[in-house]
């Protein structure tokens, strides 16, 4: 799983113990099961939106809160150059994207290796 989904499962399970609810109860208030939440909160699985939306509204946290981390380490795209390449990208179909793709990946490896 992404290192933002791990992050997201942290952040729930801290503000669980500090509710000082257990996973199994969680569960029932919910009603997803304990393995997924357990799997979530340990970074080996993602919830559906839908889920996590229940998980808030049981700890009685805001989403915005569970994303914020998330929201705080997303790169910046709002410079010129990463602005023009997405609209390069706009207009290409999905053939021409992976062409792209597998080339600059043999690009970045080259100049990582040069």
């Amino acid at each position: 799983m992404s290192q933002t989904g791990n992050n997201i499962g942290k952040y729930v399970q801290r503000e669980r113990k500090k509710k000082g609810i257990t996973q199994e109860q969680l569960a029932e208030y919910t009603g997803i099961s304990w393995s997924a939440i357990s799997r979530f909160e340990t970074g080996q699985s993602m919830l559906s939106v839908e889920r996590i939306l229940k998980i808030a509204a049981v700890l009685d946290i805001g989403i915005e809160s569970i994303f914020c981390d998330y929201v705080k380490t997303m790169p910046d795209l709002s410079d010129e150059t990463t602005q023009e390449i997405f609209k390069l990208l706009s207009i290409c179909g999905e053939h021409e994207k992976r062409y792209l793709l597998e080339n600059l990946k043999l690009v970045m490896e080259h100049l990582h290796n040069a």
